[in-house]
Order: C-alpha cells, then sequence, then structure tokens
C-alpha cells in the first residue's frame, strides 16, 4: 500500500513539473499587435462615415468633432461612448474604421477573429444572403487599434477582398483612397441661358464626392437620367425609387439589358 501512495505522488509531481515547463505553448504574442473596439456592427450613422485610417491625435479629434455633428444615427451616443473608454497611442498605434454597405438589411455579416499573416492582418467576414430579402440599405463598421507595425489590414467580406494601407505617418494629406463603393450624388451646374437642375453624378466614393462638393443622393451608382434634389421618387427607364425623409432609398429590382424609358421625377417635396 505504501509503495502505491509512493508511486502515486511521483506521478503527480512528474504531471505538475510538466505544467510548469517552460517549453509550453505560449499564447501568440502578437494579440497586442491588434485590438477590436465594441461599437455596434450595424448602424445607420454609418452613412456617415467611409473607410479611414486614423493616425494621429488632431485626426482623431477631428473625426470625433464631425460625429458629434452628424444626423441619422440611432445610437451616436453609445458609439462616442466607446472612445471615452479606449485609449489610442497615435505614436505607436492607428485607429481603423472600415466600413461596409449591403443593400439589403436582411443580410447577414459575421466578422472573425484577426489573424496576422506575417506583417499583414487577415479579417474576414462571413455573410449569410437569405433566398428573400428586404430593400432596405445596411451600414455597417469595424474598427480596430492596430499597431502601426502592422503593414496593411486585408478584409474579406464574403468573396470581395480589400485591402487597406496601415499609414504609420503622423500627418496625412487630404486624398482619397481608390475604394470602389459608390454614391450617387446631385451636383450643382451652371448654365449660360437658364438655371439649370443639377445633374445625378456617380462618384466612385464618398471621399471623392465630398472633394467635387457634391450633395449625396443615395448609395450606388446613379440610375439613368437626372435626379433634382427635390425629386422623391422616380422612374429610371428601369425601375421606380423612391426617398423617404431620412434619405433612404428602396428600388424595385426589375431586370433591364436597357432602359425603356427616358428618367422620370414622380414625385418632388
Amino acid at each position: 500500500m505504501k509503495l502505491t501512495l509512493k508511486l502515486l505522488s511521483l506521478v503527480f509531481i512528474f504531471m505538475f513539473s510538466a505544467c510548469d515547463s517552460s517549453d509550453n505553448i505560449s499564447a501568440p504574442q502578437f494579440a497586442s499587435e491588434f485590438q477590436q473596439l465594441d461599437i455596434l456592427l450595424r448602424e445607420h450613422g454609418y452613412s456617415n462615415l467611409i473607410t479611414t485610417v486614423v493616425t494621429s491625435d488632431t485626426q482623431f479629434d477631428t473625426f470625433m468633432t464631425d460625429v458629434k455633428g452628424q444626423e441619422n444615427w440611432n445610437t451616436k451616443e453609445e458609439f462616442l461612448a466607446v472612445f471615452d473608454t479606449t485609449t489610442v497611442d497615435f505614436k505607436t498605434q492607428n485607429l481603423i474604421f472600415y466600413r461596409i454597405t449591403e443593400s439589403s438589411g436582411s443580410v447577414t455579416l459575421t466578422p472573425q477573429a484577426p489573424i496576422k499573416d506575417v506583417d499583414n492582418l487577415l479579417v474576414t467576414v462571413t455573410r449569410d444572403v437569405p433566398d428573400m430579402g428586404t430593400d432596405d440599405m445596411s451600414y455597417n463598421c469595424l474598427a480596430y487599434v492596430v499597431d502601426k507595425n502592422i503593414t496593411a489590414i486585408v478584409f474579406q467580406v464574403g468573396t470581395k477582398k480589400e485591402t487597406i494601407l496601415n499609414s504609420t505617418q503622423e500627418e496625412k494629406p487630404a486624398v482619397c483612397t481608390m475604394q470602389y463603393a459608390p454614391v450617387c450624388a446631385s451636383k450643382e451646374v451652371q448654365c449660360i441661358t437658364a438655371p439649370c437642375n443639377p445633374i445625378a453624378k456617380t462618384y466612385s466614393n464618398t471621399c471623392v464626392m465630398n472633394v467635387d462638393e457634391a450633395d449625396y443622393l443615395f448609395d450606388g451608382e446613379c440610375p439613368n437620367g437626372t435626379i433634382p434634389k427635390n425629386c422623391t421618387s422616380w422612374y429610371d427607364g428601369c425601375n421606380t425609387c423612391s426617398k423617404n425623409a431620412n434619405g433612404d432609398i428602396t428600388c424595385t429590382k426589375r431586370y433591364c439589358e436597357l432602359p425603356d424609358a427616358p428618367f422620370e421625377c414622380l414625385s418632388t417635396i
């Protein structure tokens, strides 16, 4: 009996020694190089945002001031509160906002934990698309604090892959990215003989639209024709669209190879 107890004691000692061994596999050391912030994934106010890399305190202060002055938010205070408890050292870190726009609110997005690949981060977002869905736009955003030694963040949303460079410059010029997230906007034009209605113009993204000082209408490419600013419903030669008081656009989804009629504004305010 005594021999059995001694053998058991030796077994337990060996087991605990193994657990304390310095050869054990430790947790990944790169986990501290990035942090996902706990903001809501979907929020109508994200329609005001574009994919952005914030690299300095000055840029951050400007960003927060802009958000505080924006409209069409549902939970703006909750969004701002996240940054009251988040510390970003812009000497060594950047703050990245990545916007994802879906043409239907029925699409479910599920972000996966970031994976480090050499000097890049890979963020995979799965999309669950139902057979039938709503026509409402869905504005989504992910936010990360990332060390400046990370070269880029690669976002894989469904089948779409986009690389966002993680700039380490202290101050960046006001330039727009080459991201193609088309928006339709109203652009004032000058006529020689008479006043003209604004024209609807497609811009590659919101940043380019702002640089051209155009007025946002809705996400996506403009339909065939001109949309006056006071037009609340129209026929584009294929589908009928309408715009509510919040600026949300809904359209029928009929397929047309070519428009069967010219653009027509159906109602105005």
